[in-house]
């Protein structure tokens, strides 16, 4: 079943568009909505919502860039290397074990 553009009712909001079709592709139609606000307007609310995420990338790109995250990776292999996960979860393991048996306290 094709969807031609001429198939959708004509909407007082909507502008329609008719785009001919690539030679290797089958037919389409774009439907464009009229915008609310000016385009500055949008740009500015955009790059206000996207401000933390160059933050984030930037402090990530200056942490590889000093070494901090090799050095963070030789820190982690040496603990994990010397077993503290490992009593950590012992530990974490016993203390659970207690409360669900009765013998511990929460505030300790």
């Amino acid at each position: 079943m094709r969807i031609s553009c001429e198939s959708f009712p004509p909407a007082p909001l909507l502008t329609r568009i008719v785009v001919k079709p690539m030679p290797s592709s089958p037919p389409y139609c774009s439907l464009l909505f009229p915008l609310s606000t000016p385009a500055p307007e949008l740009k500015r609310i955009i790059s206000k919502y996207l401000t933390p995420t160059s933050v984030v990338l930037t402090t990530l790109r200056e942490s590889f860039t000093s070494g901090e995250q090799a050095k963070f990776a030789h820190r982690m292999r040496e603990s994990v290397q010397e077993g503290a996960p490992w009593v950590l979860a012992r530990n974490v393991g016993r203390k659970i074990w207690g409360l669900l048996s009765g013998e511990g306290d929460w505030e300790e």
